[in-house]
């Protein structure tokens, strides 16, 4: 998830200029994309408690990993508003991953197993632009980076979905 969120928002603007689009129109797109993150924690916290918090993380990974795919057909600025709208939603779903870790490993090790995702979460983060970074200077294009991270989004998905619940401990 670091990986993909991380990579957007690095990249969506310069993509954007890269096709044509102005750079004073891109930049509401960071900006549409922040507002909406507000409204999208409060979303997904709300669909964690109604529909469970792994049904919730899954939806906001697979929104994550389609963006990808359109992000690569997007020619528009109100296609990347619309973009901006959708990702703003699930950015947020970070704060999915400590309840996901106590629902599927339990309490006893939450804070190695929180520990070891956030950092790798991090390193995601840093290496994931610079990858798309290296793809479109070699490339001179986004288009490859785009396919790669949505295919490794993908994949995300189906490990997240592979995840079972544990019986949770008492902790007191």
């Amino acid at each position: 998830n670091g990986t993909l969120i991380a990579t957007i928002m690095v990249h969506v603007v310069t993509h954007a200029i890269d096709i044509g689009i102005s750079a004073l129109s891109t930049a509401n797109i960071l900006a549409i994309m922040g507002g909406i993150a507000i409204v999208g924690t409060i979303i997904t916290g709300i669909a964690g408690d109604k529909i469970g918090i792994k049904r919730t993380f899954i939806i906001s990974f697979f929104v994550v990993t389609a963006s990808y795919f359109w992000l690569a057909t997007i020619e528009e600025i109100w296609m990347f508003y619309l973009f901006a709208v959708a990702v703003g939603l699930i950015s947020n779903m970070g704060l999915l991953t400590s309840p996901l870790v106590a629902e599927s490993f339990g309490l006893k090790a939450h804070g190695l197993i929180f520990g070891v995702i956030n950092l790798s979460y991090s390193l995601g983060s840093a290496a994931g632009p610079l990858l798309a970074s290296y793809i479109f200077d070699t490339t001179d294009s986004y288009m490859m980076a785009f396919l790669i991270y949505g295919t490794l989004g993908i994949v995300a998905v189906m490990v997240a979905s592979m995840l079972r619940p544990t019986r949770l401990e008492k902790t007191f």
